[in-house]
């Protein structure tokens, strides 16, 4: 082999590392992270010193620096990881329950932060909010625990600083309420109608993505509910805006609405229907199975393509679909003993982040062209 063939299996070597720290440890908890993974990497960077020696000259040099950085980088992290999983086990359950939050709000990044206050869901806030006043009161409740003196001070300390962090969002998500609340009414009749009516086609897409084919046994009734619930709050505003706006297309829609309002409804009582037939065994593997297929779908619509190709929409519903599963394995899996439950709650937790951080990065990809596309249209 040449001195350039191991320069070039080299650099591949560190590029496949570089890739793997990037998905299963950057962003992550360091609580939840494999220090076994590390101490591989680690004994791979190791055994790169032999086959460095065999590339002269400055590509050496280069090579040999980046070697010693991502050692440094790698033995870092994993002293810090160990030194978290070295703490008692009530102070490592504590930490663990602080990844809920994050979850909750790249959710609200994903559907709020800096769109359009008038087409926004105000049944979905209202469930991001009751989630985190929810995931508040989990952990005020630690505090009543029996075990609660057995967590370490800092871990106090980083749990106190956490729950202010919380409170923060939840007063941003109330505050953020309220701003669509009053944004609602604004608008010609025209645009109203039309603002009405891209909101039922985006609540029509969630049904679609989340329902349309997928085994009943495994959907999330609380998300039916809440597009039944939408719907119904903008077939009644459409239906207001009717008596002084009596366009024909928006007479149309509100036929169109109220078809799909009422068929999701059925829906929601064939899935209740559904899962009350299920004995706790085939419930649980019929969510893992669903969450299976999540991960299928992303590689088939994302793996392998360029982002700017890809949809930031199509990841929206991915990380929901996935957002439901979570949430209806959480309370069954997150005080059990079982290693194997555990590592497959964290395998989705790091799933959902994984799927965020791409459609931040497939959305950033598509900013010039739609600039490009607006500036076209001026």
């Amino acid at each position: 082999m040449s001195a350039q063939q191991y320069s070039q299996q080299i650099q591949n070597t560190l590029t496949q590392l570089q890739g793997a720290y990037g998905a299963l440890f950057s962003g992550h908890p360091r609580m939840s992270r494999r220090p076994e993974l590390l101490e591989g990497w680690l004994k791979t960077l190791e055994g790169l010193k032999r086959p460095l020696k065999l590339v002269s000259g400055a590509e050496r040099a280069a090579l040999e620096g980046e070697v010693k950085a991502r050692t440094e980088l790698y033995s870092a992290e994993l002293k810090a990881i160990k030194a978290l999983h070295a703490l008692n086990e009530p102070t490592r359950e504590a930490y663990l329950r602080t990844e809920w939050g994050g979850l909750i709000h790249d959710r609200y990044a994903r559907h709020f932060a800096g769109q359009s206050r008038s087409t926004r869901d105000l049944h979905l806030l209202a469930e991001m909010i009751i989630d985190t006043q929810a995931h508040i009161a989990e952990l005020e409740g630690l505090k009543e625990d029996e075990r609660w003196g057995e967590v370490t001070e800092q871990a106090r300390e980083d749990i106190g600083a956490y729950l202010d962090t919380l409170n923060e969002r939840l007063k941003l998500y109330q505050g953020e309420r309220d701003a669509i609340t009053e944004s609602a009414s604004q608008g010609t009749h025209e645009e109203r109608a039309g603002r009405l009516a891209w909101m039922a086609n985006q609540l029509f897409d969630v049904y679609r993505a989340q329902y349309q084919g997928h085994p009943r046994s495994s959907r999330r009734l609380t998300t039916l509910s809440r597009v039944v619930a939408s719907l119904s709050e903008l077939l009644k505003q459409m239906e207001q805006l009717a008596g002084e706006f009596k366009e024909e297309s928006h007479l149309k829609n509100i036929n169109v609405v109220r078809q799909n309002r009422d068929l999701y409804t059925k829906e929601a009582e064939e899935v209740e229907r559904a899962q009350a037939q299920l004995g706790f065994d085939e419930w649980f593997a019929s969510l893992i199975e669903a969450a299976k297929r999540v991960h299928e779908d992303y590689r088939e619509q994302y793996a392998g393509k360029a982002r700017s190709e890809c949809s930031p929409e199509g990841l929206v519903h991915l990380s929901d679909r996935l957002f439901d599963l979570i949430s209806q394995l959480r309370p069954l899996t997150q005080d059990t003993p079982d290693d194997e439950e555990r590592l497959l709650m964290q395998e989705l937790f790091d799933q959902t982040r994984l799927y965020h951080r791409e459609w931040i990065a497939v959305r950033t990809a598509h900013q010039p062209a739609d600039a490009a596309a607006t500036e076209q249209g001026h």
